[in-house]
C-alpha cells in the first residue's frame, strides 16, 4: 500500500513540473504588433534572429545584435559586410538554409512570397513596407532587441527620444 501511495505522489509530482515547464514557455513569449494589426507570440530575449530584408540588417547592428542569419546582400555593402562576418549569409529564399539556423524568430517583408513556408520554421515578423517608415520600423527592432541606451543615441530627434521612453 505504501509503494503505490508513493508512487502515485511521484507521478503526482513529476506531472505537476511538466506543467509548469509549460506555463514558463508562454511567460517567456511577448506579442509584438505587426503592421497589419495582428499579434505574434515571439521570444522576450531572442538570441536568433533570421533578417531576410536588408533595410533590416543595420539596425540590429546598430543596437549590437548581429543577426544568426542574414540575405547575401549584405556582400553588396562594404560596412554590412563587415558587421556582420558572423552571421550565415544565404540568398533569402534558401528555406533550408534558414531552417538549419534555428531562429527563435525571423523577420522580413509583407512582399516575401516565402511567409507561408518561413511562417513554419519560426515566428516570423512581416514589416509592410508602405506602412512601416525608418525610424517607427527602428523603434520596432529596439523593443525586440531591447538596446534602448543605444537607440536613444541614434535618435537625432529630442521628440523620438520622448516618444520611446514613454513606450518603455
Amino acid at each position: 500500500m505504501k509503494k503505490v501511495i508513493f508512487i502515485f505522489i511521484s507521478l503526482i509530482i513529476i506531472l505537476a513540473g511538466c506543467g509548469k515547464q509549460d506555463s514558463d514557455k508562454e511567460s517567456d513569449l511577448k506579442a509584438f504588433k505587426q503592421d497589419d494589426n495582428t499579434e505574434i507570440k515571439i521570444p522576450k530575449n531572442p538570441k536568433r534572429i533570421v533578417v531576410l530584408h536588408p533595410t533590416y540588417i543595420g539596425a540590429f547592428v546598430k543596437f549590437r545584435h548581429t543577426p544568426v542569419g542574414v540575405t547575401n546582400y549584405v556582400n553588396q555593402n562594404k560596412t554590412l559586410k563587415e558587421a556582420t562576418k558572423s552571421s550565415k549569409v544565404m540568398n533569402a529564399n534558401d528555406i533550408e538554409a534558414i531552417t538549419k539556423l534555428k531562429p527563435d524568430f525571423i523577420i522580413t517583408t509583407k512582399e516575401d512570397k516565402n511567409y507561408k513556408k518561413i511562417e513554419k520554421i519560426s515566428p516570423t515578423i512581416q514589416i509592410d513596407a508602405m506602412k512601416s517608415n525608418y525610424k517607427e520600423t527602428t523603434k520596432k527592432w529596439h523593443l525586440l532587441s531591447m538596446r534602448t541606451r543605444k537607440l536613444k543615441s541614434g535618435l537625432k530627434n529630442g521628440k523620438e527620444r520622448l516618444k520611446l521612453t514613454a513606450l518603455n
